[in-house]
């Protein structure tokens, strides 16, 4: 089981700075001087559009699907338990993404507003699809309660863990 928890560790880590990434590399590819931290990145000087920010705001959480679903294809190629949390971060990334809407329109969020089709009509769509990922693969593989629950709280724990330390030391990983 040791070995699963460092597995799930490094997905998480690998998992969020990859969707910082993108939105990263959205920016750059739009001419936009950017900053990357360990949960946060922005343009230093603004977008030069609302279809810009859009972009920049859709990259990660696409490549945040993108990764689900390979790993939804891996899991069902291999049957890998330890494949598992390619499948289940993204979902939990994107639901957490949803709850901070609420006081924060997060990436799909913003979308939906700019969009005109309201705050969390995209972030309930993305997260729904990413539970079924998650359900199916579960229902398929017959993974118990025990193991769901070992991975949903080491990806919490590490999930705030990424969370206080980009809050407490602001670390600029690009930009």
């Amino acid at each position: 089981m040791a070995g699963y928890v460092l597995v799930t560790i490094l997905i998480v880590l690998f998992s969020w700075l990859l969707h910082e990434c993108g939105h990263y590399l959205m920016g750059c590819a739009l001419g936009c001087p950017m900053i990357m931290t360990l949960n946060s990145t922005y343009s230093t000087v603004g977008t030069a559009t609302q279809l810009d920010s859009s972009l920049i705001d859709a990259a990660g959480p696409l490549i945040t699907i993108i990764e689900a679903f390979i790993g939804f294809y891996l899991l069902r190629r291999f049957s890998d338990r330890r494949l598992y949390p390619i499948v289940f971060v993204p979902f939990f990334m994107r639901l957490l993404a949803l709850g901070i809407s609420f006081r924060n329109a997060n990436d799909e969020a913003r979308i939906g507003l700019a969009l005109g089709i309201g705050k969390f009509t995209l972030p309930v769509l993305v997260s729904a699809m990413l539970f079924y990922l998650v359900y199916r693969t579960s229902v398929e593989k017959g993974y118990r309660p025990r193991f769901q629950a070992i991975t949903a709280i080491v990806t919490l724990l590490v999930s705030t863990g990424i969370i206080l330390l980009d809050q407490a030391l602001d670390i600029v990983l690009l930009g």
